[in-house]
């Protein structure tokens, strides 16, 4: 992935973080992450990459809130939490009224089937 665009991700954490007051300055940002202000100011302007490292130690000081796949461009969710959402929408949309009839029609076919296999042992 590019340089602006992984930035660009990053910075989008930090404003994740702002609106959520869970940071409210650059400088208390950089103490939890373990950066100088420098750095994350250079970061912020793309005069340097924001590496891997700090990426992890973002997430992890702030809970593992962050859904890593994000940063490397492998995924359009930032949060864990919107990951687990999207999978839970994925498979309770798999279930819905048409799936559940045609299941129902299936169950209903092989009882029929089983039936008239009975009744033909019979005869």
């Amino acid at each position: 992935m590019g340089t602006i665009l992984k930035n660009e991700r990053f910075r989008v954490a930090i404003d994740h973080l702002r609106n959520k007051n869970v940071v409210k300055t650059d400088k208390e940002l950089a103490k939890k992450i373990d950066i100088t202000a420098a750095a994350l100011s250079r970061i912020r302007q793309d005069q340097a990459t924001v590496s891997d490292e700090t990426l992890y130690k973002m997430n992890e000081a702030f809970g593992n809130i962050f859904n890593m796949a994000y940063f490397r461009g492998e995924s359009i969710y930032l949060l864990v939490e919107d990951v687990i959402d999207a999978k839970q929408k994925a498979v309770s949309t798999s279930t819905d009224k048409p799936t559940a009839n045609i299941i129902e029609l299936y169950t209903s076919l092989i009882k029929d089937i089983k039936g008239i296999r009975q009744q033909l042992k019979e005869e």
